[in-house]
């Protein structure tokens, strides 16, 4: 019966620096159809947690039995090192369950439903500070890309016409406020998060 609904989540890296992306993945696993369900979300001390994108389904085969699959990301950025903890997601699910209600009239007759409350597991993180060596300022993205481009491309402004020059910071794995700021004379920026 346990294995009609279960979740499973994970988180990578389990050992991020302070500040950086942690992809926390949810998959919820179903051998019977939902009529009605509350997930919670994930919470934990000291972080940022925003959703990534759309819920994504499909079907698999566990040991030969199929399922389907609802698979949901966040992406947890922790603002302090240490231990933490993101506590056990909780499901309530309404369910179509095969068992028979008698017949008394077929108009009335409705599946026979059950409620089912699951319990994820919980996940440890291990957040590592800064290094000591590292001087500067500290900014933990997976990758960083600076790209610069011009209103006029071949840069042959003359006197007196205006020149745009447009500044393009593409950050992996960072929020918009963790990036430095730019500095020039009124640059034009934009931030592209992938």
């Amino acid at each position: 019966k346990d294995d009609e609904l279960f979740l499973e989540v994970s988180a990578t890296p389990e050992q991020p620096y302070v500040q950086a992306q942690v992809i926390y993945t949810l998959k919820l696993f179903r051998r019977v159809q939902i009529t009605q369900a509350s997930l919670s979300e994930p919470e934990i001390k000291d972080a940022l947690v925003e959703k990534l994108g759309e819920d994504s389904t499909y079907s698999t085969q566990i040991k030969g039995v199929d399922y389907w699959v609802t698979e949901r990301k966040y992406a947890i950025f922790p603002q302090q090192s240490g231990l933490f903890t993101i506590a056990p997601l909780v499901l309530n699910a309404e369910y179509v369950s095969g068992r028979q209600q008698p017949r008394f009239n077929g108009f009335f007759n409705r599946p026979s439903t059950e409620t089912r409350r699951v319990v994820s597991k919980a996940v440890t993180l291990n957040v590592r500070a800064v290094p000591a060596e590292f001087k500067g300022a500290w900014l933990g993205a997976e990758s960083l890309e600076l790209s610069e481009s011009w209103s006029d491309a071949s840069r042959q402004a003359k006197v007196g016409e205006p020149l745009t020059r447009t500044l393009i910071l593409k950050a992996k794995g960072a929020t918009v406020g963790q990036l430095p700021e730019l500095f020039g004379r009124n640059p034009t920026v934009k931030f592209v998060r992938y």
